[in-house]
């Protein structure tokens, strides 16, 4: 299963994990994020939907929160798992960047309501084009 959302240009993205994990079956899972999703209550975000994070942590992570620890906990007794899962993110950055290549980093939709439709019709676009 796969979430994702479009993000004013101008803003933080960092509380948009926690409501896109909502969107996803709660069970069992992982969700692969980017280190600067990695924070505290996206961690608990992951937790709470009964998910497993798979974020690789910043060197300043406090990791005495509950969520953050059972990540690390994870990466230290599992290492070459959890990074080969962290590196299955690669293929998502690169499908991205190849679309912001051919279609522009942006989203052109005007309204708000038809903003979440152009994501997906670039990535068929993009598809039906390779």
């Amino acid at each position: 299963m796969c979430a994702a959302t479009v993000t004013p240009g101008d803003a933080s993205d960092s509380p948009y994990p926690r409501l896109m994990v909502e969107t996803l079956p709660e069970g069992d899972g992982d969700v692969l994020a980017d280190a600067a999703y990695g924070g505290i209550k996206n961690c608990n975000a992951i937790r709470d939907s009964d998910q497993r994070a798979i974020i690789d942590s910043k060197s300043n992570a406090i990791i005495k929160f509950k969520a953050r620890a059972a990540m690390l906990r994870f990466r230290e007794a599992h290492p070459g798992t959890f990074h080969r899962m962290l590196r299955l993110r690669n293929n998502t950055e690169s499908a991205f960047s190849s679309m912001k290549a051919r279609f522009g980093g942006v989203v052109r939709a005007l309204r708000q309501n038809t903003q979440p439709v152009e994501l997906p019709s670039m990535c068929i676009c993009y598809h039906m084009s390779i």
